[in-house]
């Protein structure tokens, strides 16, 4: 089989829906085999209605696999152990995929040597962007909206993609490991970066990735990512993730458990924010000092664990 497409979901049956929808809408060269798995971590909506709809349409192409243990990237892992593809598609749940979306990612393998595409992610917005929300310039708040465009025209990647359009060769994850399950969205936490961390892991290991601008998937923005609120905890989470990919050097100074050079880092992004008189400045910086502070709060947690310190609470 050529491509197998994966989708991990929880409790978006209705998104899931839409995005299973548009993936039959999918035109692919005549003699390509390719399958769609969809991976459910545990939905509690009716998600399994979906699913079942789903395959009595595609039964020979569709499999459905429910993954118990809680977090996205146990499910991503999964979908990887079960998929029969040469090359592995990743998407999410609530896209709406291009319908030349698989086949300008397989074309993109086909005409360069790579082990993996990533392609473009135009957000797709259902109500007007608020004012706050910068998209541009030196206070760029982007992140947090899944948005990725590197132009139109093919690139090789010098800096990772993002999972909702993102491919891969199976072989890479015999030779270099699956996703990292300490990292990525689960239950009740904001954690992210397990797709960053496998990118540049192939990329650090001297692996070619590519850009694909013409194998597109749309994501929809919902009402609460456009929210003061997700931003900080999206922030924060972002933050958190950055210990468990590199921690601070074991020679660094540190008060109470925090490196040193980290609490210079707090201090100067709090007065930054506080200082900024411009609204969309301040909210940038309190935005990084919403990140500074996950990055600082993990990196205790992590070195009370190792170095089997009682934790104390901090502030």
């Amino acid at each position: 089989m050529e491509l197998s497409v994966i989708i991990c979901t929880w409790n978006r049956a209705e998104h899931l829906r839409q995005a299973l929808g548009s993936l039959q809408e999918c035109r692919l060269p005549t003699g390509v085999e390719w399958e769609v798995i969809i991976v459910d971590n545990n939905s509690t909506d009716n998600t399994s209605t979906v699913c079942e709809e789903f395959l009595r349409r595609e039964p020979q192409r569709c499999r459905y696999i429910v993954e118990k243990r809680q977090g996205k990237s146990f499910a991503l892992n999964t979908g990887i152990e079960n998929a029969r593809g040469r090359i592995l598609s990743f998407t999410d749940d609530d896209v709406i995929v291009h319908p030349a979306w698989l086949a300008e990612t397989i074309r993109m393998f086909e005409s360069s040597t790579c082990v993996g595409v990533s392609g473009k992610i135009v957000p797709l917005w259902n109500s007007d962007k608020p004012a706050w929300l910068t998209t541009e310039g030196p206070y760029k708040l982007l992140p947090a909206i899944v948005s990725y465009d590197l132009g139109e025209h093919p690139c090789e990647l010098k800096a990772p993609a993002l999972g909702a359009n993102l491919s891969f060769k199976k072989e890479i994850f015999e030779k270099y490991g699956l996703f990292r399950t300490d990292l990525g969205p689960t239950r009740g936490s904001e954690i992210r970066g397990e797709d960053n961390e496998l990118c540049w892991r192939l990329l650090h290991a001297g692996e070619r990735l590519l850009y694909a601008p013409m194998a597109i998937v749309y994501h929809p923005v919902e009402m609460r990512r456009i929210n003061k609120r997700y931003f900080q905890a999206w922030y924060y989470g972002m933050g958190q993730s950055r210990p468990r990919v590199e921690r601070a050097p074991e020679s660094a100074v540190r008060y109470f458990g925090f490196p040193k050079y980290m609490i210079r880092w707090y201090v100067r992004d709090f007065l930054l924010w506080v200082t900024s008189l411009s609204p969309k400045r301040r909210f940038y910086y309190k935005l990084q000092f919403c990140a500074t502070k996950g990055q600082m709060m993990e990196e205790k947690t992590i070195w009370q664990d190792q170095n089997q310190q009682p934790r104390t609470d901090s502030t």
